[in-house]
């Protein structure tokens, strides 16, 4: 029997119906799980195999009692590194990993959900470039300019020579004078409620 690369893929239709049929029938489900583990090890030549949680739940569905007599798994052989106990250091070893061959709609759906939401959260947790406030429109210069030219028409209520102060201060005065008259305009518009009484019976 030949042995599977690393990266190499291969499909396997595991009989289990003769392993599970040797145990009491509260421990059939365990036993063939057991009963695949030793199969992907002697088929495989690989010591260390892992069974993905669909392939367990394929397996363990129908309860304890009622596993599959057949399953078909697809087993691809991975270099994963481990820590050696006694050197301290990182060593590849392989591993058989087996999966179910063909995979249920609702698990699709579940693993598309998952595969979703790591991209979502990886793109949310990388930093926002800071950028520079973008002010549409005209130029900051240009528009601190106007600003000046407002203030003065507004004092003098002729163009004069502009003043050289800086747009905050322009901005701050603008407002102060636009907030003077609004207060003015509404002095003069308040009505009270008895006049407009006398206002509608007229």
């Amino acid at each position: 029997m030949v042995q599977i690369k690393v990266g190499d893929k291969r499909t396997y239709i595991i009989p289990l119906r003769r392993e599970w049929l040797k145990v009491p029938r509260w421990r059939r489900s365990k036993r063939a799980v057991d009963a695949l583990h030793s199969y992907l090890e002697k088929h495989t030549k690989v010591e260390n195999v892992k069974i993905s949680n669909w392939l367990n739940q394929a397996i363990w569905k129908d309860g304890g009692k009622n596993p599959p007599a057949k399953i078909e798994v697809v087993v691809k052989i991975e270099n994963r590194k481990v820590q050696d106990k006694k050197t301290k250091k990182d060593v590849d070893v392989p591993f058989a990993i087996a999966e179910l061959a063909t995979l249920p709609k609702r698990v699709e759906r579940i693993t598309k959900r998952r595969e979703d939401k790591l991209k979502k959260m990886k793109l949310s947790s990388k930093p926002k470039e800071e950028s520079a406030p973008q002010i549409s429109g005209k130029d900051p210069k240009a528009l601190a300019e106007a600003l000046k030219a407002k203030l003065v028409e507004k004092k003098d209520g002729k163009k004069a020579p502009a003043e050289k102060k800086s747009a905050k201060d322009l901005a701050a005065e603008l407002h102060a004078a636009e907030d003077a008259q609004k207060k003015e305009a509404s002095k003069q518009s308040k009505v009270t409620k008895s006049q407009e009484m006398s206002m509608k019976k007229k």
